[in-house]
């Protein structure tokens, strides 16, 4: 859809929605996809309707922060321990 979404209600009509309220989760990675297609205050007001899956986004990206930050600790040890257990077979 390369149309220009402009108000509230010309995006409830291409999700085929009645209210933002009662949107569901395959219709929030829809929305989500007509994003770049909407004026920004439009979006922005849309999402504002809608905080239980704002919240539940949020949430997920900061698990997946804490998921990358530990791989990446785990990931270090792992490095550290082969340069220790290297340097050990070498002396």
């Amino acid at each position: 859809m390369a149309q220009n979404l402009v108000s509230e209600e010309q995006v409830k009509d291409a999700l085929q929605i009645n209210k933002f309220s009662e949107i569901s989760k395959d219709k929030i990675m829809e929305f989500v996809s007509l994003i770049p297609n909407m004026d920004k205050e439009v979006a922005i007001a849309i999402i504002n309707q809608f905080p239980a899956y704002a919240d539940s986004a949020n949430n997920m990206v900061a698990q997946l922060n804490d998921m990358c930050d530990n791989e990446c600790l785990s990931g270090s040890l792992i490095i550290i321990l082969v340069i220790i257990t290297h340097t050990q077979h070498i002396k």
